[in-house]
Order: C-alpha cells, then sequence, then structure tokens
C-alpha cells in the first residue's frame, strides 16, 4: 500500500479506531492496519445487514478488482473505502483483491455500498467478475437436476450474446462458462456456501448491477418455492425423511417446467434493465465484439408468485433511485 509512517495515534479513516496508523497517499487519510490487511482467499464475511424479507432471499457480493493499463495498481487502495460498509479485502489468485460484502438481507441495506461500487468501476478489469451469492435453501435438491433446470436458459443466452452480455455486464469466460456440472459453471450450486452463485456479471454500473440482483434473487425464490411445492404435492415420493434433499428421480418431472419458468423470469428482468444497460452503447464497435468471445475453460485450479410483483414489493421499502 502506498503509505507513511506516522508516530503518533490517529482516528483511522476508515474503522474510526484511535490507534496507530499510516498515512495512505492514495485515500489521502490515516488507515490502520487492520483496515489495510488481505485477507486469505477463502476468509468468509459472516457480517449481516439489514432485516430480513418473507420472500426474498439474502445475498452477497464479491467485488474483484486488478490493474490494467488504465490503472496502476497504487490505485486500487481507493477500494478501500469499501471497508466503511463491512467488506473484507481478500486474496485472489485471478485479479488483484476481492472484496467480500456482509450478507445483506433486502437490496436496501445494500444501496450505499453499490454507489460506492459505482465510483470504482474502473478498477474492474477484464479479468475481474463480480459475483453474486444468493441464498438457496434447497441446494442440495437442486444439484442433481441443475444441467435441465438451467438449459433453457443457457440455450437462450447463448444465442442472444449481445442481450447476455449488456444484462450481466461481459459475456461468458472461462470462469464463468455456460458448461452444466463444471466448478466455474455460471450458475453455479457447487460453492461450500449455502447459495446459488452467479459467477456471470461483472459491475458496470450501479444500475446495472441492481437488476442483475433484482433477477437472481427472483430466479433462486422461486426456485426454492418449486422444490417447496412440488415436496408437498409429493411427500412420501420425494424424500425418505424430512431431513433429506429431495430423491433427484423424485424430481424428474420437475427440471422442464421450473427451466422454462426460470427463462421467463429471466426475460422479464432483461426487459426492464434496458435502460441500465447504456455502459454497452459507450464501447466502440471493436470493445462490442471482444465482450462476446467466449474463451476455452481454464484448467482446474488448486488453491407462483410473480417474482417481478416481489421486486416491486421490495422496492416500496426502500428509497433508492435504481
Amino acid at each position: 500500500m502506498p503509505a507513511v509512517a506516522l508516530s503518533r495515534p490517529l482516528t483511522c479513516c476508515l474503522c474510526h479506531q484511535a490507534i496507530t496508523s499510516v498515512w495512505n497517499t492514495v485515500l489521502k487519510a490515516p488507515v490502520c492496519e487492520a483496515c489495510s490487511a488481505v485477507f486469505r482467499y477463502d476468509t468468509p464475511n459472516e457480517w449481516v445487514v439489514g432485516q430480513p424479507l418473507k420472500r426474498l432471499p439474502s445475498f452477497s457480493i464479491e467485488f474483484e478488482v486488478a490493474a490494467s493499463r488504465q490503472v496502476e495498481p497504487r490505485d486500487l487502495d481507493r477500494a478501500l473505502l469499501l471497508i466503511k460498509y463491512h467488506f473484507k479485502r481478500t486474496q485472489d489468485g485471478t485479479v488483484d483483491y476481492e472484496y467480500k460484502s456482509p450478507i445483506y438481507q433486502n437490496l436496501g441495506a445494500a444501496r450505499k455500498a453499490i454507489a460506492v461500487m459505482d465510483t470504482l468501476s474502473d478498477l474492474v478489469s477484464e479479468r475481474c467478475g463480480t459475483h453474486l451469492h444468493v441464498a438457496c435453501r434447497h441446494k442440495a435438491s437442486l444439484l442433481p437436476i441443475q444441467g435441465d433446470i438451467f438449459s433453457p436458459l443457457l440455450t437462450h443466452m447463448l444465442g442472444h450474446p449481445e442481450e447476455t452480455t449488456r444484462f450481466w455486464g461481459r459475456y461468458f469466460g472461462q470462469y464463468a462458462t455456460p458448461v452444466n456440472k463444471n466448478r466455474y459453471h455460471c450458475f453455479s450450486l457447487e460453492s461450500k456456501h449455502q447459495t446459488l452463485e452467479f459467477r456471470l456479471p461483472r459491475f458496470r454500473s450501479a444500475e446495472q448491477y441492481v437488476q442483475v440482483i433484482k433477477c437472481a434473487r427472483a430466479l433462486v425464490a422461486y426456485l426454492d418455492r418449486a422444490v417447496e411445492t412440488f415436496i408437498e404435492m409429493h411427500p412420501f415420493q420425494a424424500r425418505p425423511r424430512w431431513d433429506e434433499p429431495a430423491a433427484p428421480e423424485a424430481l424428474r418431472g420437475l427440471p422442464g417446467m421450473i427451466g422454462q419458468h426460470a427463462l421467463g423470469i429471466y426475460r422479464a428482468h432483461v426487459a426492464r434493465g434496458k435502460p441500465a444497460t447504456s455502459w454497452f452503447a459507450r464501447l466502440s464497435p471493436q470493445e462490442q465484439a471482444r465482450t462476446q468471445i467466449f474463451p476455452a475453460p481454464p484448467p482446474e485450479r488448486r488453491v407462483r408468485a410473480d417474482p417481478d410483483e416481489e421486486d416491486d414489493t421490495e422496492e416500496e421499502e426502500d428509497d433508492g433511485s435504481w
């Protein structure tokens, strides 16, 4: 970190603790050692913000930043502002840093942090994703049938590369693939968390990313309810025991139906989010074409309630402008 050591205690500009700090030449303020620390890649952020909503799941954000031709490594310190909003800065072997957000229980709780992310969007290079984790109660039941569930949506996204890029902020890549049952699958149920991880999003603007959050939460809320409804209708067929996930063979009739409905939810949110995709129009034709190139997968790395109505209901308690 570009910093100048100070011999006397000062108040850290991030945590406001009066402890010995160093002067950060990018933030132009003192920053303590705790706030400037870089945690291990697998360090979770378990801070919870906001009141839970009955119908929409909680979520968290992984905001990746990286130096590029336009951004010098020292400039990445600007993202330390996210520490004020309970983010954790962690290591990431594919980029420079990954800032892990708290767990947000409603969209309004994330608005201020998203506004800060909007001022940092230039730090999000073509190497970066802005992954979104959405709490998924029935992850274990969905995992064996994920190929059938997401096939209609993926087929549509592959057939509409410009729409896909405009909405998610980028096209498929080596760490966000359309290949089902791949650890880098863009709709991943294979993380260690009880979430469905959306790996495709890249932060372009606050408006664009909020549309992604709304769509992702609506999709997961629907998937959870679909499994619950099926289990209620077929209690003994679906689950031998109440505390076990539904058996894959019991859910055999479900994937096709919910896959088509998931596609419908996505298309409705794409239609609603068109004004938020103006960032794409600002790219040159060459840049637009480059964002829609899908590279080869990488080697393994070590290391019915209407969802649109639910979003409208949430907005009533959210005073944001997006």
